[in-house]
């Protein structure tokens, strides 16, 4: 599966690299526009990708 380029990856990488500085509010605004801009499958697709980026590159430590 291709990801698709939108910025909410680059917000994605950025908030893992440094969790403590994650602006979530910026995170959840780029994500709400990135989907406003796909079809139901396509919105489907990125939060399956988010989800799997999410569980490779953040610590579980952080999840529990």
């Amino acid at each position: 599966m291709e990801q698709l380029e939108l910025p909410l990856w680059d917000v994605l990488k950025e908030a893992t690299a440094a969790p403590g500085e994650a602006d979530l509010q910026q995170l959840l605004k780029v994500l709400d526009e990135s989907l406003l801009m796909l079809d139901t499958v396509g919105q489907l697709q990125v939060a399956a990708e988010a989800i799997a980026f999410l569980k490779t590159h953040v610590s579980s430590e952080i999840i529990y």
